[in-house]
């Protein structure tokens, strides 16, 4: 047998958050892997519906997901390190997805839409 190596981790992915859609068709979860040469977790929220896995986000440290509705996922982050607390203040920033969805940026403001491609 042979011994476990630290870049053997980087091999592996990690779910957690997982989390069913309110009509029980759907489930959200966080895959997350280990990025050994920057000492780091890799994460990002995908969807499994009809026994097709679909990922979501691709921002790297995404998390805890949950259902706004069968078809909207808000989770926290300020993806673009736009919003600063004041001193001894603390600032979550949520971000809304919509299940079928593609992201488009326009000036200061994220908008996600439907993805005809999909």
């Amino acid at each position: 047998m042979e011994k476990v190596k630290i870049d053997d981790f980087g091999k592996l992915n990690y779910l957690s958050d997982l989390t069913c859609s309110p009509d029980g068709k759907a489930v959200a979860f966080v895959m997350s892997q280990a990025d050994v040469k920057e000492n780091c977790y890799k994460s990002a929220i995908w969807v499994m519906e009809d026994g097709k896995c679909r990922r979501l986000t691709t921002g790297g440290s995404e998390s805890a997901p949950m259902w706004l509705d069968e078809e909207h996922i808000l989770f926290p982050g300020d993806r673009k390190k736009a919003h600063k607390a004041a001193p001894g203040q603390a600032v979550t920033v949520y971000n809304i997805i919509n299940n079928i969805c593609c992201f488009l940026s326009c000036n200061k403001t994220s908008v996600w839409k439907k993805n005809p491609l999909l």
